[in-house]
């Protein structure tokens, strides 16, 4: 049995899955790519969400997405409403278009559908970088860990009370 190692830093799958037809028409509009690009309606319970509670259930599926996508595991459309939105009783269709909008526009990733026999719903979240010189810059960081661990602590210490932390000790 043959592995397939997937490579998530190429874009041509994205791509491809993004211009490709959907296999039917019968797709609902998670599922094809001429569906899927166009806006669903808003749900009546969404209607009556401010426009900050909108933006911060988006924000919610926005990490949630990139979470999943820093850790290379598919998002799967059934867990949504478990796992970004338990509280709420809301359509997840209409924030998950918002969601891959803001994904695509802000973060220069692509949300692609997966092509899964055993689930119609499932997404991955893809780089969208062009070339692989922007992808080997990316990857020389450097001296940079301890940039950012110094940083990190100078973070710390700007937003602790009275701006001095204490180990403990007397």
């Amino acid at each position: 049995m043959s592995r397939v190692q997937l490579d998530f830093t190429q874009t041509d799958y994205a791509v491809q899955r993004s211009q490709a037809e959907p296999p039917g028409e019968d797709d609902d509009e998670e599922g094809g790519s001429k569906k899927a690009n166009k806006e669903p309606t808003m749900p009546k319970a969404v209607q009556q969400l401010s426009d900050k509670a909108l933006d911060e259930l988006t924000a919610k599926l926005v990490r949630y997405m990139l979470y999943k996508g820093g850790l290379k595991l598919p998002i799967k459309f059934a867990e949504i409403s478990t796992d970004v939105f338990p509280q709420e009783c809301i359509e997840v269709k209409y924030f998950f278009y918002h969601a891959k909008q803001k994904i695509e526009n802000v973060f220069g990733y692509r949300v692609v559908q997966a092509e899964d026999s055993t689930s119609k719903k499932l997404y991955l979240v893809l780089n969208n970088a062009s070339s692989q010189e922007h992808l080997l810059l990316m990857n020389t960081t450097g001296k940079t860990a301890s940039r950012g661990f110094l940083m990190m602590v100078l973070g710390l210490l700007w937003c602790a009370p009275a701006r001095q932390l204490s180990e403990g000790l007397s």
